[in-house]
């Protein structure tokens, strides 16, 4: 029934100005639902509504008009309350002409929704920041820093990057084991790995720690990017060498194990700052990229540069072996 005004709130959109109004009082006169309710996701709340008469006061995001009070009928998809806020278009020639946007109101709150829970999956997944076990990594991805575990297992040669890496890491997984095959003996001389003992084994790669953030980015040659991080953790697997719980790393690989610079440094600098790693190891041929970043960008991270795989090892593993590692899977 209120909804005769829609046509205002369109008009005003093309012709009118915004702001944001203030809520002085309220009084509710009915709600209703869709046919869509029952069947919606937790985070949209679009099909449930609450037709109100609100006394706003106006604030113009012009900040040279002058705040006024005008009496809205609108139709709200969340609970409002005296103090909350709303978004409002207005005649600036006529400003009993108020309308609520509440279709933008109700992407914000669906936004925030979206954020705690990001949040939240963030909180959840940093608790577990500096926890030790063998075949983990943390690596700048998809806008966040992202825990990878690696395991290998008795099989034939298999690589597989599961759950919802399967779609975005499998390749760099293939890079990793492609190149530690490659360069085994010398990167772990101490085991003598050969070739039957490669092709006697399976290698996974997982996300630990819950599901990827929502935002992530299918870029393929931003996951190109993790597959230096993934010989390390597979290193670590296999030789019982912890990766240095305050330690990212990132890099690209060629499949004989040559490191290869990284796209997007600055953006793996933030991200790894989120997560509050304390150095990010990456390949010496992003030295002149990260000397060119700002002093705030560079500040609480120390880089460490490195030429090839196993100066890459080397700064990324502890020194000591686990006590009691019983050796190679």
């Amino acid at each position: 029934m209120l909804f005769k005004h829609k046509h205002l709130l369109e008009q005003l959109r093309k012709n009118g100005r915004k702001g944001t109004g203030e809520i002085l009082s309220i009084t509710t006169l009915g709600s209703g639902s869709s046919a869509r309710q029952p069947f919606r996701p937790d985070s949209d709340i679009t099909t449930t509504w609450t037709d109100a008469k609100i006394k706003l006061r106006v604030v113009p995001d012009d900040r040279l008009e002058p705040p006024f009070e005008a009496d809205v009928l609108t139709r709200l998809h969340s609970t409002k309350n005296q103090g909350d806020h709303v978004p409002v278009w207005y005649d600036p020639e006529d400003r009993d002409k108020v309308v609520v946007d509440y279709e933008a109101d109700a992407r914000r709150i669906m936004q925030g929704l979206v954020d705690l829970k990001q949040s939240l999956a963030d909180a959840e997944r940093l608790k577990h920041r500096h926890d030790n076990q063998l075949g983990r990594v943390w690596t700048p991805v998809s806008g966040q820093l992202l825990p990878l575990d690696v395991h290998a297992y008795r099989g034939t040669g298999k690589v597989e990057a599961s759950g919802p890496l399967s779609a975005l890491a499998q390749q760099s997984a293939q890079t990793a084991y492609a190149a530690l095959r490659a360069q085994g003996r010398t990167l772990l001389p101490q085991l003598a790995l050969d070739d039957a003992w490669f092709s006697q084994r399976d290698l996974r790669v997982e996300l630990a720690y819950g599901g990827l953030p929502q935002d992530s980015n299918p870029d393929p040659k931003q996951w190109a990017d993790t597959a230096a991080a993934i010989v390390a953790a597979l290193v670590s697997f296999v030789n019982g060498h912890l990766v240095r719980t305050e330690v990212a790393v990132t890099g690209g690989l060629a499949p004989d194990g040559t490191l290869l610079p990284v796209t997007s440094l600055k953006d793996k600098v933030r991200w790894a700052k989120r997560g509050y790693a304390q150095y990010l190891v990456m390949p010496s041929a992003n030295q002149t990229a990260a000397e060119q970043l700002s002093q705030k960008d560079r500040q609480d991270l120390q880089f460490v540069f490195a030429a090839d795989l196993n100066e890459l090892l080397r700064q990324s593993l502890t020194r000591r072996q686990v006590p009691g590692f019983p050796g190679p899977a």
